[in-house]
């Protein structure tokens, strides 16, 4: 610390991991750190990048009976498929993306108090709303 004062001694280490501040709430600060670290755990995030290996091919081959698609039914499961594969290939690459890059999943701005007021506010006021609606008639 030396010659600084207090106030102006910066905190060193993982920033998720730092002291509760005045501004957060700190017994959920615990709680979305704990959620936090459980999310980058499960989804691989706290561990460095797999090398890939890039030899082997990266398509499917389909069956000649299953070439074409007929009804409407084949063509709503074949249409729903896509979707989840698509979704799931989009989600792939974002996490290899978050991995190759070092970002974690970090809820513990949800723990800020301003935010915390602000959804209290919103809850009040839509419990309030629906009570007068039921009261009034409306």
């Amino acid at each position: 610390m030396g010659k600084q004062s207090l106030a102006s001694v910066q905190y060193r280490g993982d920033w998720m991991k730092r002291p509760a501040s005045d501004d957060e709430i700190a017994w959920l600060v615990k709680l979305f750190v704990r959620l936090s670290d459980w999310i980058n755990q499960v989804i691989g995030l706290d561990r460095a990048m797999a090398p890939e290996d890039s030899s082997k091919p990266l398509y499917v081959e389909v069956n000649a009976d299953m070439a074409s698609v007929s009804g409407p039914v084949e063509t709503v499961k074949m249409v729903l498929w896509a979707m989840a594969s698509w979704f799931l290939a989009v989600s792939l690459g974002l996490l290899g993306l978050m991995r190759k890059h070092g970002v974690r999943v970090n809820l513990r701005i949800l723990a800020s108090k301003k935010l915390v007021m602000v959804v209290l506010v919103v809850f009040v006021f839509s419990v309030l709303r629906r009570a007068t609606r039921g009261f009034l008639g409306g």
